[in-house]
């Protein structure tokens, strides 16, 4: 299960990039450590103030997984600076 939603959160996070960023470039760093994983995805794009974006499924589904699987979940974003999001996974 802790695989699944880990692909899954993932899948959100650049599927969100794609749609709504605009952006011109996506990063993707796969950190594996004896401890767990860290993932971050970042994109160039137009990023988004989060005290006022409207929190959709997305955004809500990636956190409730990662509660599931009692990861750490942080999404860094400023208007025109981009998106980055980081999930830390212990094993």
């Amino acid at each position: 299960m802790q695989r699944k939603n880990i692909y899954l959160i993932f899948k959100e996070a650049v599927n969100n990039a794609a749609k709504y960023s605009e952006c011109k470039n996506l990063f993707v760093d796969f950190h594996f450590k004896k401890w767990g994983c860290i993932i971050k995805i970042r994109d160039d794009g137009k990023g988004f103030n989060p005290d006022i974006v409207k929190k959709g499924n997305g955004l809500y589904n990636m956190h409730k997984r990662t509660e599931a699987i009692k990861g750490d979940l942080g999404i860094h974003s400023k208007p025109d600076e981009g998106t980055e999001v980081v999930l830390k996974v212990l094993f």
